[in-house]
C-alpha cells in the first residue's frame, strides 16, 4: 500500500504512525455509491429562524445500515444544516424525546453564553422542552459552525449516538466576494459505532468492530461536478471523539494528493488564499473533533475517462509516539468525485484563486494577538491537562471542583496549555475564538496567523494561545473536545467579567445614604453619592448586576429603615451622573420604584440575579423589620413581577435579607434568603424554576427549596445577613452568611460540594460549611453585612481567580469595609473515576 499522507499538520503532530487496516470492516471500504445530498437547510427569513429540533431515539440509516438505538435531530441522523445572517435573531425551540437530560450548545458563534442563548449549564428533562432565542451580532463574521448538545456528563453519548449538525452564518465560506458565485458544499463528518445493528458507545472509550464513518449521514456518496468547476467544501468533524487527516486524492496520480487551498478555519475567514500551516503539508487536512475548514476544490478541466476524486482520511493507530489505545480511528474513503457535464462556466468577474490571492470578507474581525505589545496582555495563566483515578482532569481537578478563571471583557490573555497525559486533547474555548502563539512540530515559535476555536494538544506537549475576551460576559466553560474526556472531568469554569467589576459599599443606619462603588482593578473610589435625600438617616441596601446585558455593572440600592421601600437602579455606565446636592441624578436610573405598599417603612434589602434565565440580571427585593418575611422577584426588562413569597412564617416580623446566585450550576440565580433581626440564623435557597410552588399561607414550599438550615447556633435570634460569590475559586456560587447584631462578627461560606464530579444531576446541592472566621475584633458585637467583589489577584501556580468577601460593620459606618481573600481546599478526587458514570 503506497503511503499518501505526506507530513500532518500542528493538530495531530503527535500521530505519525502508518494506517490501520481493519479486516472486520473492509466489506465497507467500497460500498455502493449514492448520490451526494446536501442536509434539509432552514434558514431564516426576514431576520430570525425559528426552527424545533426534536430529540429522538430510534432506528434511522446510518450510511446504508438500518440502525437502532440512533440519537438524531428530527428523525434523522443528518440533522437540518441551521442558515442564519449577522444582525439576526435565532430562536430554537429544543424538545427532549431523550431518555436522560440534555441542552445545546452553538459551537464556534460569538454570542452571549448568559439566559437563554449559548447557555451549556441549561439542564433540559426528558419530556420537556426549553426555548434558545441567540441575537447573533451584526459583524459576526460569516462562517461554518455547528451544533449539538452539551449536557456535562453525558454529551459524549448523545453526540457519539448520532446528535450534531451544521450551523452557518452568512455563506460558509466567509463570504468572500472574490468566491460569489461558487457552489457551497456542505460537509459533516459523522463517526459512529453500530454493533449488532445498533449504534452504541464503547464503554471503555475504544472503539471495536464497526466504525462507520458518514458524510451527511452517507457512506461515501458521489457527488458530479463539471469539468473545469471550482467549489467550496465547508467541512465540519461533527463526531465525538475521532480525529481526522483529509486527503483528496486524483485516481490518475494517487501518490500525489491535491494541495488544499484553505479560505477558513473554524468559522474564521481568512485575509489571503493558502495553506494556513506554515511549513506543514497542504495537501493533508488536520481535523481534530469540533474543528472546521472552508477549502477550495477544483475539478480537472480535460478529465479522462474513469478519472475521479477521493476525499479520505488517513488511519490512525498506536505506534511509539502514540501508544495509547484510544487514538485509533481507520482510513476511509468518505466522498467520491466525478465530472460529468458540460465544461464549467465561470461567474462574471471570478477570478481562479492560488495560494496567496487576497480575501475580503464582509466581516473579518481579525487581530493577530502575536504581535500586541506585552503591557497588553493583561494576565498569563496555565491550563494542564491529564489524568488520574480514571479522572481527566483540568488543573489537577475534575469539573466542576477545578480553579476557574475570571478575565475581564477588553482584555488579552495569554495560556499556556499543558498536556501531561498520554492522549492528544482537542482545546475548545466556547464564546471567544484563540489564536496560537507557539506550539510543537511545524507551528513552532511563530504561532500562526489565524484564529481558531479548536486547538489541538498533541500528549506531552506544550501550546501557548491568546484569547481577546470580547463584549459578553457570563458563564463559560473550556474543555477537551473529545468528549469522553469532557464528561469524565476534562472541562473547567471561567466567569467572564467586566473590564471594571466594580462593587459597592454602603452606610447603615444613623448617617445619610452614602454610596461609594469602588474599582478592583485600580482599588479607587470611582463614584460616591446619596442614594436618596440626603436627610434620610435609614441606611441603604446595595447589590451590584447587569441589569440590562450592556456588559457594565449596574447598582441597586433600596431604602433602609424609616422610608418607604424605594429602589432605585443605577447605570453603570453613569455613575458620574450626580446632581448639585450629591444625589444620583434621575438620568442616570434605569428604575425607581417602591417595591412594597409605599406606607411600609420597615426598609428593603435588594439583590439580582438572573431569575427567569433569559440573560438579564433581575431584581430580588427582601421587606425588613415590620413586615413579614415577604421576597419579590421582578423582570429586569420592564418590572413585571416574577415572584411574591413569604421565605418563613408569615407571622414573623423581623423581616427577610436576600441574595442571589447559581447555587448548582443550572444557569438559574437560585434566591437565597436569611432571616431578619429577631429570627434564628434561618438560610433558605429557592429553586428559581419553583418560585410558584407557594402554599396557601403564602409560605414557599418546602418542596422548592435546595437548601434549608441553620448557619449559626439556632438559639441566637440576631437573624443573619446574606451575600453570594465564587468564594471558593472553584466550582459554582458559593453562600455567604453573616451574623446578625448581638453576635461576634462571624462570617461562614457554605457551597455546594460536589464530591462526586461524574454525577449526572445537580439540582439537589450537598451544602456544607467551607470556612468560618471572624470579621472584626472581638468586641464588636453589631453584626456584618456581607458581600463580594471580583479580586484581581491571581493565585498560583495557574494564576486563577476568586471573590473576596466583603465585610461591612452593620451598625456604624458600613463604607469602613474588609476584604478577605480566603484559601479553601476542593474536595479530594474520589478513587475510581468512572463513579457517577454509569
Amino acid at each position: 500500500m503506497t503511503d499518501r499522507r505526506g507530513d500532518a499538520n500542528q493538530e495531530l503532530s503527535s500521530i505519525t504512525h502508518p494506517a490501520l487496516t481493519f479486516e472486520c470492516l473492509s466489506e465497507r471500504i467500497v460500498p455502493v455509491l449514492d448520490p451526494f445530498q446536501e442536509p434539509e437547510l432552514l434558514a431564516s427569513q426576514d431576520g430570525v429562524l425559528d426552527v424545533t429540533l426534536m430529540q429522538t431515539v430510534g432506528p434511522a440509516m446510518v450510511g446504508d445500515v438500518l440502525a437502532e438505538n440512533v440519537w438524531t435531530y428530527n428523525g434523522e441522523l443528518s440533522a437540518p444544516l441551521l442558515q442564519a445572517n449577522p444582525g439576526d435573531t435565532m430562536r430554537i425551540n429544543v424538545v427532549n424525546d431523550l431518555p436522560q437530560q440534555t441542552n445545546l450548545h452553538t459551537h464556534g458563534l460569538h454570542v452571549s453564553p448568559l439566559g437563554n442563548s449559548d447557555n451549556v449549564l441549561i439542564q433540559i428533562d426528558p419530556g420537556e422542552s426549553f426555548q434558545y432565542e441567540f441575537d447573533i451580532p451584526d459583524d459576526h463574521p460569516d462562517g461554518t459552525h455547528w451544533y449539538h448538545p452539551h449536557r456535562h456528563g453525558l454529551v459524549n453519548e448523545q453526540v457519539a449516538k448520532g446528535q450534531a449538525g451544521m450551523l452557518v452564518i452568512g455563506r460558509a465560506d466567509g463570504g468572500f466576494p472574490e468566491l460569489d458565485g461558487l457552489v457551497q458544499n456542505h460537509l459533516v463528518i459523522q463517526h459512529t459505532w453500530v454493533q449488532d445493528g445498533e449504534v452504541r458507545v464503547p464503554p471503555d472509550g475504544e472503539f471495536h468492530d464497526e466504525q462507520i464513518i458518514t458524510v451527511n449521514g452517507q457512506l461515501n456518496p458521489l457527488m458530479t461536478i463539471q469539468p473545469g468547476g471550482w467549489r467550496v467544501f465547508n467541512i465540519v468533524n461533527a463526531g465525538s471523539d475521532a480525529f481526522y487527516r483529509l486527503q483528496l486524492i486524483d485516481s490518475t496520480a494517487p501518490e500525489e494528493p491535491i494541495p488544499w487551498l484553505a479560505v477558513a478555519r473554524d468559522g474564521q475567514p481568512f485575509s489571503t488564499v493558502g495553506n494556513p500551516r506554515p511549513a506543514g503539508n497542504p495537501a493533508t487536512l488536520g481535523m481534530p473533533t469540533g474543528s472546521r475548514w472552508s477549502v477550495l476544490v477544483k475539478a480537472p478541466d480535460n478529465p479522462v475517462p474513469g478519472q475521479e476524486y477521493t476525499l479520505e482520511t488517513i488511519g490512525f493507530g498506536p505506534s511509539p509516539g502514540n501508544p495509547d489505545p484510544t487514538n485509533v480511528w481507520p482510513a476511509r474513503t468518505l466522498m467520491t468525485i466525478r465530472f460529468e457535464g458540460e465544461p464549467w462556466d465561470a461567474p462574471t468577474g471570478f477570478v481562479a484563486p492560488q495560494t496567496g490571492s487576497t480575501l475580503q470578507a464582509p466581516n473579518n474581525l481579525f487581530r493577530d494577538l502575536r504581535v500586541v505589545e506585552p503591557t497588553e496582555i493583561a494576565a498569563y495563566r496555565v491550563a494542564e491537562f491529564s489524568d488520574e483515578n480514571g479522572f481527566q482532569l483540568i488543573n489537577a481537578q475534575a469539573y466542576p471542583n477545578n480553579p476557574v478563571f475570571q478575565p475581564r471583557i477588553g482584555t488579552i490573555e495569554e495560556w499556556t496549555l499543558v498536556n501531561s497525559s498520554s492522549q492528544d486533547h482537542p482545546f475548545h474555548f466556547h464564546t471567544n475564538p484563540q489564536q496560537v502563539i507557539s506550539g510543537p512540530g511545524p507551528v513552532g515559535a511563530q504561532g500562526l496567523g489565524i484564529w481558531q476555536d479548536i486547538v489541538n494538544i498533541p500528549a506531552g506537549t506544550t501550546v501557548t494561545i491568546r484569547i481577546e475576551f470580547q463584549e459578553f460576559l457570563g458563564d463559560v466553560v473550556y474543555h477537551c473536545h473529545r468528549l469522553i474526556h469532557e464528561d469524565h472531568g476534562m472541562m473547567a469554569g471561567v466567569t467572564m467579567i467586566p473590564n471594571d467589576p466594580i462593587f459597592a459599599v454602603s452606610v447603615d443606619e444613623g448617617s445619610p445614604p452614602v454610596v461609594e462603588i469602588i474599582s478592583p482593578v485600580t482599588n479607587e473610589v470611582v463614584s460616591r453619592f446619596f442614594a436618596f435625600d440626603p436627610s434620610f438617616l435609614g441606611g441603604v441596601s446595595t447589590a451590584i448586576g447587569d441589569v440590562n446585558k450592556d456588559g457594565f455593572y449596574d447598582v441597586v440600592v433600596g431604602a433602609g429603615p424609616g422610608a418607604g421601600p424605594h429602589v432605585k437602579v443605577i447605570d453603570g455606565t453613569k455613575l458620574d451622573q450626580i446632581d448639585e446636592n450629591g444625589v444620583i441624578s434621575d438620568s442616570a436610573l434605569f428604575y425607581s420604584f417602591y417595591a412594597f405598599d409605599q406606607s411600609f417603612r420597615g426598609g428593603v434589602s435588594v439583590s439580582g440575579g438572573d431569575i427567569n434565565l433569559d440573560g438579564f440580571c433581575d431584581l430580588v427585593v427582601g421587606a425588613g423589620a415590620g413586615a413579614g418575611p415577604h421576597v419579590r422577584a421582578f423582570n429586569a426588562v420592564g418590572l413585571a413581577e416574577l415572584a411574591s413569597f413569604y421565605a418563613y412564617d408569615p407571622s414573623f416580623s423581623g423581616g427577610v435579607r436576600v441574595a442571589a446566585g447559581d447555587i448548582v450550576g443550572d444557569g438559574f440565580a437560585a434566591i437565597i434568603t436569611g432571616a431578619g433581626f429577631g429570627g434564628p440564623p434561618h438560610l433558605r435557597v429557592i429553586d428559581s424554576e419553583q418560585l410558584n410552588n407557594i402554599l396557601p399561607t403564602g409560605e414557599i414550599a418546602v418542596s422548592a427549596l435546595m437548601a434549608n438550615f441553620m448557619a449559626f447556633d439556632p438559639d441566637f435570634l440576631g437573624g443573619v445577613f446574606v451575600g453570594a460569590g465564587q468564594i471558593t475559586g472553584f466550582g459554582y456560587t458559593d453562600m455567604i452568611v453573616g451574623s446578625g447584631t448581638g453576635a461576634r462578627g462571624n462570617i461562614k461560606i457554605y457551597g455546594n460540594v460536589d464530591d462526586d464530579p461524574l454525577s449526572h444531576v445537580h439540582h439537589h446541592p450537598n451544602i456544607e460549611q467551607l470556612d468560618s472566621f471572624f470579621a472584626f475584633e472581638d468586641s464588636y458585637l453589631g453584626g456584618v453585612r456581607v458581600s463580594s467583589m471580583k479580586s484581581q489577584e491571581l493565585i498560583a501556580p495557574f494564576n486563577t481567580s476568586r471573590d473576596n468577601v466583603v465585610a461591612s460593620p452593620a451598625v456604624g459606618d458600613g463604607l469602613i469595609h474588609e476584604l478577605f481573600g480566603r484559601t479553601i481546599a476542593p474536595p479530594p478526587l474520589p478513587t475510581d473515576g468512572h463513579s457517577g458514570h454509569g
